[in-house]
């Protein structure tokens, strides 16, 4: 991708984890960006996105619901996006599923694909989601313009 994007990258040796730490004037936060199966969508990941936390008791956990407001919202989902082509290389019949936590980050995710909709759909097939229910896919050749309730991406 050609979009400034966080290279400080680390990865689990299967792909399935990336971390990176976001940097700006609020500080620095470890970011976790984890490609977890769908057991309901065949060759699906769900990719999950979030801060890495440290509960109470010690334990980490990924906060996708935090906004960190450091400046770097378009940096962050360059590198998000970045790990989807990795990803998709190292697993050429994966579909890769995202729909944020609520609607405003869902459409967040929109803007962005709509943005590098160019560049991504040269490798990818993109398709969006009207379903209103975690776990079923009413699925549609991506449109600009069109509001949907999440993503699925696979290798063209």
């Amino acid at each position: 991708m050609n979009y400034e994007h966080y290279s400080n990258l680390r990865y689990t040796e299967d792909y399935h984890l990336f971390m990176f730490i976001s940097t700006g004037p609020k500080g620095n936060f470890k970011k976790i960006i984890a490609y977890t199966p769908i057991y309901d969508l065949q060759n699906g990941y769900n990719l999950g996105f979030g801060t890495l936390k440290i509960n109470e008791a010690g334990n980490e956990y990924i906060d996708d619901n935090e906004v960190s407001d450091n400046g770097d919202r378009n940096k962050i989902l360059a590198t998000v996006a970045s790990t989807s082509y990795g990803f998709i290389d190292r697993y050429p019949d994966s579909r890769i599923y995202l729909r944020g936590t609520n609607k405003v980050r869902t459409r967040l995710y929109q803007i962005a694909i709509n943005y590098a909709y160019e560049e991504l759909s040269k490798k990818f097939k993109i398709s969006g989601d009207k379903s209103e229910n975690t776990g079923t896919y009413d699925l549609y050749t991506f449109e600009r313009g069109v509001n949907y309730n999440g993503f699925l991406v696979e290798k063209r």
